[in-house]
């Protein structure tokens, strides 16, 4: 499996875990270029510029991409045999160790699914038939509808999906889809070689009204798989809590959880996860409450597009957000959101700073700013699309100012030369590539070196690289001097881990000397943690004489899912003022900043009354933090 299992103090659901619609995204803020080393301009990345990746969803998509396998054997479909009520099959059961199997019996099949309970457990027939009829007249029909279709007839040649209700999941998981089970089991040999939605009974009862969240949850990621099988892990998440919410459920208790736990701490990065998963619950509560925020805000037909789009994440946002002729960015949609978490009012604005649909289940406590005589000068940092929250107490009249960076770094490294370099990108299930072809038919040796900084998921993301001299057909990767072994999860010589710093390395092709050939960088990830991934610098094929040091936008390389970038991006803030009168009524000031994200506003608390300053961060593609300062005076 190419999830990892966190433990925690309450139940979670977790996905283990084609493009139908092209939108064109254009960036939305003019921005002023910035100076290059050699005093040239360089132009600003914004969500614009966000890369396609290929997907890798398993290791069966790569077999496939590099020739090693055929589709028929990666995808199938392996028919099984179509089951009736009363059969019984073995089921490998999700978090067991190894490939052991246990006998699982079918105790209801409908025109989309199979049922299945371990052997000798009990169930109510009549809670059978109502969940069963909740899947086909509700979670079914409602999740097709919006999010699409999942994989029919499937690996498995069924149309019907599997719902497997197992004693235990593991500690503190209700349900989970593995998107292994969708490679076959030569491959991966845990996979149950189906379309299968697990459900755990200890957590999630059956006939509970937490047995049908989990599976209206988990039926969304199966969806998902075939849709958009390398969407981000946040956005996925979102969507599926979403599934829950259109199903009724709005929210769950752990819904209202995960609010909480975002509520109180939300200088967490929106489109961001969790690395240790101690903060699983932040995240999870940030991507439900801006995926019905999206959905009260734009309605269905906008989040039927946004599931289909290209691009992921923010940046699938932000091209929803143009394809149905939005007046507002991704950047202005989170500026409204952070106002909607604090104020959830249908009197503030006109409207955008309010929950139709869900109440939140306690409110924003913003941190005090002390002023001493009158006075006072807050330094801090927020994550990229987190927010902080400040309070000012004392009735007066107020001036304050506001100065925000300019720019953030994309990673925590700079190129190793000049002012650009290749970046992998971080996107979750994805193969992003960089390729270039030579001609090698005049040389007796031929040497490939290259500059490389890396930051990635020890052994279960990695990079490496790929030499074919078929023409692409197939693919053979090849050794470095400080190339690992095959790992846990790469086939072979690769990359993982952090570098610390950049390397360089060096790779003997003499093997393929005298023949023309393609040498591919790849950075493959799972779904589960991605950081922040490769950065490549001066490319050279020795023998060639030819060297790339990415300062030129013409290049040999090419990139599939890598993205040219400076060491930098843009910065952008949002600020606004809110000021509490002494019956709470509220007043919104939105401060427009200037070219340098500097700003001044003036504002009155009376007495009895409050205010709060709300600031958003606002970045494409970094997790890097960003500074700012306020100063405060009160007259």
């Amino acid at each position: 499996m190419n999830e990892k299992v966190w433990l925690t103090n309450r139940p979670v659901r977790l996905i283990l875990v084609m493009v139908l619609l092209a939108v064109s995204l254009s960036p939305w803020v003019a921005q002023t270029p910035v100076q290059a080393q050699d005093g040239k301009q360089k132009p600003l990345l914004s969500w614009a510029d966000a890369p396609l990746p290929p997907r890798h969803r398993s290791q069966a998509d790569w077999l496939v991409d590099v020739g090693w396998e055929t589709a028929d054997d990666m995808y199938g479909p392996f028919p099984t045999h179509e089951y009736q009520v009363g059969d019984t099959e073995d089921f490998i059961p999700l978090g067991s160790e190894g490939d052991k199997t246990r006998v699982f019996m079918l105790a209801e099949r409908t025109p989309h699914a199979y049922f299945w309970f371990e052997r000798g457990s009990s169930f109510d027939s009549a809670d059978l038939e109502y969940t069963a009829d909740f899947f086909e007249n509700h979670i079914w029909p409602l999740n097709h509808d919006i999010y699409g279709e999942e994989w029919n007839p499937g690996i498995d040649g069924d149309s019907r999906i599997h719902v497997v209700a197992q004693s235990s999941v593991g500690y503190g998981i209700m349900g989970a889809f593995n998107p292994e089970d969708l490679c076959p089991r030569s491959v991966c040999p845990e996979s149950n070689q189906r379309e299968v939605i697990y459900i755990s009974l200890d957590t999630a009862p059956f006939g509970s009204d937490e047995f049908l969240t989990t599976l209206a949850h988990e039926h969304q990621h199966l969806i998902q798989y075939h849709v958009d099988g390398n969407e981000q892990r946040w956005f996925n998440e979102g969507l599926s809590q979403l599934a829950e919410h259109l199903n009724g459920f709005h929210p769950d208790t752990i819904g209202s959880y995960n609010m909480i736990d975002y509520l109180n701490d939300p200088d967490h990065s929106l489109n961001g996860w969790s690395v240790d998963g101690y903060d699983l619950g932040i995240y999870y509560g940030a991507g439900y409450l801006f995926m019905v925020y999206l959905y009260e805000r734009f309605g269905l037909d906008f989040m039927r597009l946004l599931v289909q789009t290209d691009y992921d994440g923010l940046a699938a946002v932000q091209g929803a957000l143009v394809a149905t002729g939005q007046t507002v960015s991704v950047d202005q949609v989170f500026a409204d959101w952070i106002l909607a978490n604090y104020l959830d009012s249908p009197y503030a604005g006109s409207g955008q700073y309010y929950y139709q649909s869900l109440d939140l289940p306690n409110p924003i406590t913003p941190a005090p700013l002390h002023l001493t005589k009158n006075n006072t000068v807050y330094n801090a940092t927020v994550h990229p699309y987190g927010a902080d929250y400040l309070s000012l107490r004392e009735a007066g009249d107020y001036k304050l100012s506001f100065d925000g960076s300019d720019s953030t770094q994309v990673i925590e490294t700079t190129p190793h030369s000049g002012d650009w370099m290749w970046w992998s990108y971080n996107n979750g299930s994805s193969a992003a590539r960089l390729t270039g072809a030579f001609d090698l038919t005049g040389l007796a040796t031929a040497t490939l070196t290259f500059n490389a900084w890396w930051n990635v998921e020890d052994d279960f993301d990695w990079f490496q690289v790929v030499v074919s001299d078929d023409g692409g057909q197939t693919w053979e990767l090849v050794n470095g001097e400080r190339s690992a072994l095959a790992g846990e999860k790469a086939p072979g010589a690769y990359y993982s881990g952090d570098s610390m710093s950049w390397i360089e390395e060096k790779i003997d092709l003499s093997a393929y000397a005298g023949k023309s050939v393609l040498i591919r960088f790849e950075y493959l990830t799972d779904n589960s943690v991605t950081l922040e991934g490769v950065a490549l610098d001066n490319i050279r094929l020795i023998e060639l004489d030819t060297a790339d040091n990415t300062e030129q936008t013409e290049s040999v390389w090419k990139p599939n899912g890598f993205l040219r970038v400076p060491d930098t991006v843009p910065q952008h803030w949002s600020l606004a003022v809110v000021v509490h009168g002494p019956e709470k009524q509220a007043s919104v000031q939105v401060v427009t900043l200037d070219d340098l994200n500097t700003g001044r506003v003036s504002f009155t608390i009376p007495e009895g009354g409050s205010a709060a300053v709300v600031i958003g961060g606002m970045a494409p593609f970094t997790t890097i933090p960003a500074a700012y300062k306020i100063a405060v005076q009160r007259n």
